[in-house]
Formats: structure tokens, C-alpha cells, sequence
């Protein structure tokens, strides 16, 4: 008898709980179902009310886990959530959606996921559903007075792979000119993150016999898979002398870097004789 009652006393309290409005608590668990690691981030509800947005998890592929925040899993009452993930091995590949969200001050597209109240929150990706993104291209073609031009045009792939090809001309009489310059890489927020030089590039003025005015340098670089998923856009700056004009620039980017990534960075020579600079 006493068993009897004590289960009709569990069902009466779970009919309450249920129509008193207040909801079951959900954790939060994904799996990578694509072959390449992925980071993840999300934004909930937490049990509080109160909307939060956290990243990153790093999930390999297969592989199941439970979100958690120092330690304790993240719960919700609330059948809705966003989330943005992506491929960490250059792959270009994302899980992105409409809504547009702020982790750790820089904004995503998130995919919002709805499930039954009540129910825990599993959710994960796969090849099939992703986006694979772009490589970056940019050009920038540079007025340097005196009849004297310089163009670049580059193309970043998402596995830090940089394709360039810079040339450098004139078409003042009799006088020659050395052109080159930096390229910058930036994040979401306009930041400079990274840059490579250009090849500095001589050419001799019109008209001299037997020499060249007009002179096109194909190079490539190499800036880390890290440098490239931050990138957002890329920004050229020519000018002539490049070696002594962007002397002093070059250092105060340095600095800034510094500022920016303190304890990972890649400082080093391009193979055309340049620098580059990029957090790792």
C-alpha cells in the first residue's frame, strides 16, 4: 500500500511540475559527424534567463561530447539555440547560418535548432550540410606618381596558402624606380592580424635600350592555417622604395601583432627576400 501511494505522490508532483508552466532542464551534447576537426560555438538560454554566447569547443570527428562551461555542463529550459561551427584543418568548410552573433568579440552567422521541451539538446554536423568557403581575392592597382604604377593580385586559401603576382612599371622616359609593398590581413573587426611584403621590383624608364620598363613577379607565402581562418578581407598598400618607406610601418605592425597574439607568432623571411608576420 505504501508503495502505491508513494508512486501516485511521484505522478501528482510530475503533473504539477509540468502545469505550473516551469519547463525540464536540457544539457546540450553534439557530435562531429564531418571528417575534418571542428570548432564550436553557441548561444542559449541558460536556466536564469539569461542569453549567453561561449566558444570554443574542439571536437575531432566521431567524436560525442557535452557542452560544458568551467567544468559544469551547459542546461536550458528553452527549445531554442544557435550555433557556428568550422573546420579547423584549412578545409574551408562552415556550419553558418542568418543570425548574426557575437563569441568573444568578433560576429558569426549562427543556425538556429529547435527541439521538444523537455528534452535534452543533441545536435551535430556533417560534410553534406556544410558551406565550404571562398578564398579570399583581392587586387589593388596603385597610382605611384610620375607615371609609375604598381598592381597586385592575391588569392588566400583557407589553408594559408597565398598565390600572388605583383607588377611594377613606367612610363616615364630614361627614369627607372624599385616598387613593391605590404600585404595586410585583417579580421572581422578591421584589426591587422598579419602581413607579407611584396617582392621589391626594379624596372628602368621607357625608351632605355635593352632594358625593361614593365616587370611581373608571380611569388607565394604561406601565412598558417590560424592567420587565414581570421581573415576577413586583405588590404595592399604599394609604394616606391618599399624598403625604406615601410621601415618604420612594418615595426609598429609588429608591435600591434605582439598586442594581439602574445604567445603564438610566426616571424620569418619570405622566399622572394620579404617579411612576414602572422599569429599562428
Amino acid at each position: 500500500m505504501s508503495k502505491i501511494l508513494a508512486m501516485m505522490t511521484f505522478f501528482i508532483a510530475l503533473n504539477l511540475f509540468y502545469s505550473s508552466g516551469v519547463k525540464a532542464q536540457g544539457v546540450y551534447i553534439f557530435k562531429n559527424n564531418c571528417i575534418n576537426p571542428v570548432r564550436l560555438a553557441i548561444r542559449y538560454q541558460n536556466v536564469n534567463n539569461q542569453w549567453r554566447s561561449i566558444g570554443w569547443w574542439k571536437v575531432n570527428f566521431g567524436q560525442q561530447i557535452t557542452l560544458k562551461h568551467q567544468n559544469y555542463p551547459l542546461r536550458s529550459n528553452n527549445s531554442i539555440w544557435y550555433f557556428f561551427a568550422e573546420a579547423t584543418d584549412g578545409s574551408g568548410r562552415q556550419w553558418k547560418g542568418n543570425h548574426n552573433i557575437n563569441v568573444n568579440g568578433e560576429n558569426y552567422g549562427m543556425l538556429e535548432r529547435k527541439v521538444q521541451n523537455g528534452q535534452d539538446f543533441r545536435f551535430g554536423v556533417n560534410c553534406d550540410n556544410a558551406q565550404l568557403l571562398p578564398p579570399i581575392e583581392h587586387q589593388q592597382l596603385t597610382e605611384l606618381q610620375n607615371h609609375r604604377r604598381a598592381k597586385t593580385n592575391i588569392r588566400l586559401s583557407r589553408n594559408g596558402f597565398l598565390e600572388a603576382k605583383t607588377r611594377v612599371w613606367t612610363a616615364a622616359h630614361y627614369q627607372g624606380f624599385h616598387g613593391g609593398g605590404v600585404v595586410f590581413f585583417r579580421d572581422g573587426n578591421g584589426n591587422t592580424i598579419g602581413f607579407a611584403e611584396t617582392p621589391q621590383i626594379g624596372v628602368d624608364g621607357l625608351y632605355v635600350p635593352g632594358l625593361v620598363s614593365d616587370r611581373t613577379v608571380i611569388w607565394s607565402h604561406n601565412i598558417g592555417r590560424e592567420t587565414a581562418r581570421k581573415t576577413r578581407s586583405i588590404h595592399i598598400e604599394h609604394t616606391v622604395n618599399p624598403k625604406n618607406q615601410f621601415h618604420a610601418r612594418i615595426q609598429d605592425l609588429v608591435n600591434i601583432i605582439n598586442q594581439l597574439c602574445p604567445n603564438r607568432k610566426k616571424y620569418e623571411s619570405t622566399a622572394e627576400g620579404g617579411k612576414s608576420f602572422t599569429c599562428e
